[in-house]
């Protein structure tokens, strides 16, 4: 019988990730015939990618993510004896940094703070300022 699919998430950005598949056994007097990715924020099959042939890893590399966003996967792996096996996890793009405000009033300490994509903001540093802006 085929083994369960391992999988792992790895280079997480705002809006890339890499999911990493691989089986170790493919089913008696068998081999792989494809695989398919399916993922998507609301529904796994916003976004499908079918793979023939008889590799008995992929490595799938996604790009055009919304930052800050849980995404769900499933994973499929068929064999030639029509046996498939399929995996299914999530994960979270980054938070995207979209801007520095800073504040100052002329010769003083200038406070910085990064402006994140839904609207809050977090202080970074205090810059000691040498002359007026």
């Amino acid at each position: 019988s085929m083994d369960n699919i391992i999988y792992s998430v790895s280079d997480i950005t705002t809006n890339s990730a890499k999911i990493s598949s691989r089986i170790a056994k493919t089913g008696d007097y068998s081999t792989i015939t494809s695989w398919k990715l399916e993922y998507g924020v609301n529904n796994y099959n916003e976004h499908t990618i079918n793979r023939t042939g008889n590799n008995l890893s992929q490595v799938w590399d996604l790009s055009n993510l919304i930052p800050n966003t849980a995404y769900k996967y499933r994973l499929t792996v068929n064999n030639s004896a029509g046996y498939s096996k399929t995996s299914s996890g999530s994960f979270r793009t980054l938070e995207e940094d979209i801007g520095v405000k800073v504040m100052t009033g002329g010769n003083k300490n200038l406070i910085g703070y990064v402006i994140t994509g839904d609207g809050r903001r977090r202080k970074i540093k205090e810059i000691r300022t040498v002359a007026p802006l």
